[in-house]
């Protein structure tokens, strides 16, 4: 299998594809319908895509996209051209991490082969900010799996959340991932639903405002990291991994994201990633 389907939540897509040196898309929020997907978060849910060639990404991302009058935040792709973009990269590192180091060490022959190729670098140190993702998100699929399960249950499946958690709680052998999530869904005090809409806003226009800040600093269009950050998850704009360095196994990958609409601009710019890395493996070679 070249590619899969998965749904991105807080990291779902792109843990995995900095865990395995996989290639992972989150889209943009809305631009590709919910509908049918099992419900992890109905406030962030988004399907993306993982796969092992770069150029999928953009194939299997716009044969998904479409506008769904069962989805209520759907909304249609404006346009299916790329335009042409800045060549310049913000990457937030966390020296408590040691990723400078890993930076000027493993990963010294990839930057070198992007200045080659006319990409600009501007280092910055990663903003500590925290969200209310955990309260949001617990409130989310406590109802949502809820829901689902009154309508999916059976006499040998679950018809509850408080069901589901506890099949999962007698087959630990099953869900190597996830549990924790189950029992702080499980645990959290349910709030209202206004209340639930308004946090959720404000973590929505927090996030964006924070992209949207770094990169109007700057004058870029795309922000890189080292380690998953949950910005794009809650902001809903684009995200992606790519492997960059293949001295280590699993790879070392670099996640990528960019404004709220950006996303054939970011999987170009994915595609441009991804050539320089081979370039540069063939030159330590």
């Amino acid at each position: 299998c070249d590619a899969a389907l998965g749904t991105e939540t807080r990291g779902s897509l792109m843990i995995p594809g900095f865990r395995n040196g996989v290639y992972s898309f989150k889209p943009t929020r809305g631009l590709v319908s919910r509908t049918g997907i099992i419900p992890l978060s109905s406030s962030f849910d988004a399907p993306g895509v993982l796969t092992r060639n770069p150029a999928l990404l953009k194939e299997v991302f716009l044969s998904m996209i479409g506008v769904d009058p069962a989805d209520d935040q759907s909304f249609e792709l404006r346009s299916k051209e790329s335009k042409p973009s800045r060549k310049r990269i913000i990457l937030c590192v966390n020296r408590s991490l040691g990723e400078m180091e890993l930076l000027q060490t493993k990963l010294r022959s990839f930057l070198a082969q992007l200045k080659l190729n006319g990409f600009e670098i501007i280092f910055i140190d990663l903003p500590e900010v925290s969200f209310d993702y955990k309260t949001i998100s617990s409130t989310n699929i406590r109802a949502d799996i809820t829901k689902f399960l009154h309508r999916y249950g059976s006499d040998n499946e679950p018809r509850s959340f408080e069901g589901l958690v506890e099949c999962y709680r007698e087959r630990p052998h099953a869900h190597l991932y996830g549990m924790e999530r189950l029992e702080d869904a499980l645990a959290m005090p349910q709030i209202e639903k206004s209340e639930l809409k308004k946090l959720v806003q404000e973590n929505v226009v927090k996030a964006r405002n924070l992209i949207n800040s770094i990169l109007d600093r700057y004058d870029a269009d795309f922000v890189g990291f080292l380690n998953f950050v949950d910005w794009f998850s809650i902001g809903g704009g684009p995200s992606s991994t790519l492997p960059v360095s293949f001295e280590t196994k699993p790879p070392i990958s670099i996640m990528l994201g960019s404004r709220v609409g950006n996303d054939l601009a970011l999987l170009d710019i994915v595609q441009e990633f991804s050539e320089v890395a081979k370039a540069a493996q063939h030159t330590d070679n």
